[in-house]
């Protein structure tokens, strides 16, 4: 028997399978990876402002600060009545003239719940909207 070692042909075919797939999944990965930008479907014409800077106006936040034993403070004055309308009085005389200004609640950890409800009842009352609570950092992280 006479073996003879297999010639190869001078013109190997790749496999373009593969290739296929990796052309359509780097296409596949750019469509949604993209930005498109985005058209107005609307033409306006807005009306133009003067380039005037407007003075700001500087905002006082009311101040309630609650304290252990259940007393009220309105911006450091003491509320002697704890009915919601002198606490709801007092915080709209804080404020002035703003017309919805920012309320900080700065009530001790021990303070009774139903202070705490007052003070954010009253606000709810005097439609003022923007109010946060006071918190103290100790080490980087929030005091319980």
């Amino acid at each position: 028997m006479r073996f003879r070692p297999k010639t190869r042909e001078n013109g190997v075919d790749p496999n373009l399978t593969p290739l296929i797939d990796v052309v359509f999944l780097l296409l596949i990965f750019f469509m949604v990876s993209s930005t498109f930008k985005q058209e107005s479907e609307l033409l306006l014409d807005l009306p133009k402002a003067n380039d005037q800077p407007v003075e700001a106006t500087e905002r006082v936040p009311v101040e309630v600060a609650i304290e252990a034993d259940g007393k009220v403070y309105v911006n450091q004055h003491e509320v002697t009545d704890d009915t919601l309308n002198t606490l709801k009085n007092a915080m709209e005389l804080a404020a002035g003239e703003q017309v919805s200004p920012a309320v900080v609640i700065r009530a001790d950890r021990m303070a009774p719940h139903g202070r705490v409800v007052m003070a954010l009842e009253a606000s709810r009352l005097l439609g003022y909207s923007q109010i946060s609570f006071a918190t103290a950092l100790r080490d980087g992280e929030l005091v319980d």
